[in-house]
């Protein structure tokens, strides 16, 4: 499949199930997630986007990914090739991505038994320092594979509330956690 799947942008979106998909080469992200709720991702196999799952806006929450595959980069020179500088604000910061990238949603989010590899970013989520018990909160990550991540498997940035991390294998990460500025 190309060209990916967004949820409705304005009007709110509940209840859905995805699964079985395959998506390649969906630039920059194969999902976009706005002013959802109940939404939940199954099987699918992303190949080679910036951000698999992209969510954001207050009103999103309530959603588990699970039993899925990102393989970023099937080059594998993310890992082997680009100096990580570059691709963190430089000539390849294109990579900067993650599977489940987030910006101020409110969370109640599931992240379970994924295998996510040759990627900058594993689950990167972004809060807000104002609203620490509002956004950014009831996160469970568990069972998931981390295989070659230039930067973080898991980085809760800014703000986090109630995450759970745990049963998750990491085989090779520049920096396993990352909690910034929180």
């Amino acid at each position: 499949v190309g060209g990916g799947f967004t949820s409705a942008s304005d009007a709110e979106s509940e209840w859905i199930e995805i699964e079985n998909l395959q998506f390649r080469q969906c630039w920059p992200m194969s999902i976009r997630i706005t002013s959802s709720q109940n939404i939940v991702f199954r099987s699918l196999i992303i190949t080679d986007s910036k951000w698999a799952i992209y969510a954001h806006s207050p009103n999103t929450q309530h959603i588990i990914v699970e039993d899925s595959a990102w393989n970023q980069d099937p080059s594998g020179k993310l890992w082997t090739d680009l100096p990580w500088a570059s691709l963190h604000h430089g000539k390849h910061s294109y990579y900067n991505g993650a599977f489940f990238f987030s910006t101020g949603i409110t969370g109640n989010v599931i992240i379970r038994n994924n295998t996510i590899r040759n990627a900058y970013n594993g689950i990167r989520m972004k809060g807000n320092q104002k609203r620490v018990r509002h956004l950014n909160k009831n996160v469970q990550i568990y069972n998931n594979k981390f295989i070659r991540i230039r930067d973080n498997p898991i980085e809760p940035e800014i703000s986090a509330y109630n995450w759970w991390i745990h049963h998750n294998e990491i085989n090779n990460a520049h920096a396993w956690f990352s909690l910034t500025e929180l």
